[in-house]
């Protein structure tokens, strides 16, 4: 018998109208052997700017992966702005040095093994980047 990660996916459609039509779950399992589970930095772009140099995650060290989970979060409160400690924050990926950039709240890579991810944010605001990587 051994690990497993399970991945739970809800997923919502919101209408112009702010009306949300939820979606099927979708529930995925996979082998967990090696990997990382919940793994993390912070991201202060009021130290280093990291839309002139992203934060590249090197995951060439895992053997087999399946799963490549990555989010976002704001690490302190801004009442000002409505922004509560650990509510989901953008942040913007791309994979192996090249392509466009995507800017989104969560990431599953269920099934495709980039080398690298690299990860920057806009703003100065600090933002805590999770990742938990499952591999066989």
């Amino acid at each position: 018998m051994s690990d497993k990660l399970r991945v739970s996916v809800l997923t919502e459609k919101i209408l112009d109208s702010g009306a949300k039509i939820p979606l099927p779950e979708s529930v995925h399992s996979y082998q967990f052997i090696n990997g990382e589970l919940d793994d993390g930095f912070i991201i202060d772009n009021t130290v280093s700017d990291t839309q002139v140099t992203p934060v590249a995650i090197d995951i060439s060290q895992f053997t087999g992966i399946n799963a490549v989970l990555i989010r976002g979060s704001y690490v302190d409160a801004d009442p000002v702005n409505g922004i509560s400690s650990g509510d989901p924050a953008k942040i913007q990926v791309r994979f192996n040095g090249t392509g466009i950039w995507m800017e989104l709240e969560e990431l599953n890579l269920l099934g495709f093994t980039p080398t690298q991810i690299e990860i920057k944010v806009q703003g100065t605001k600090k933002i805590k980047v999770g990742r938990t990587i499952s591999a066989t």
